[in-house]
């Protein structure tokens, strides 16, 4: 039997368009996709594959936390409050990788093969440095 799995679909909608048509006007800064998982960037209009990197730490948050993930970021790109204690009963391991994830720095924040090869994705025996 295959071991139970997940599949996220539709990430990378999380931008904010520079510009976008309401009632005839142009508005900066309207927002494409949900604000909740809208990485810093996206509040200057950048985006790119470490913007779902965000979105999929926001959304790794959510489910340990077991309820809601940080604050949304603000119009000037500015994280939100995020309550680490929610996540105080998780292993070392799973925390760091939230927190990379969610790296206000998109500099900081890994890509999606980094992020697969943080030690908390795999069982002990596949870890590098593990006997």
């Amino acid at each position: 039997a295959d071991a139970p799995h997940v599949l996220v679909a539709d990430v990378g909608l999380a931008q904010v368009e520079a510009f976008a048509m309401n009632e005839s006007r142009q508005q900066r800064g309207a927002h494409n996709g949900t604000e909740y998982y809208m990485a810093p960037e996206s509040a200057k209009g950048l985006s790119g594959p470490k913007t779902d990197v965000y979105a999929i730490g926001i959304m790794l948050f959510e489910l340990l936390s077991g309820g809601d993930g940080p604050e949304p970021v603000n119009d000037e790109g500015e994280v939100g409050n995020v309550d680490w204690a929610l996540l105080d009963h998780c292993t070392r391991d799973a925390v760091d990788v939230a927190t990379a994830l969610i790296a206000p720095d998109v500099g900081r924040r890994p890509s999606c093969r980094e992020a697969l090869g943080m030690p908390w994705w795999w069982p002990p025996s596949q870890c590098a440095g593990t006997a």
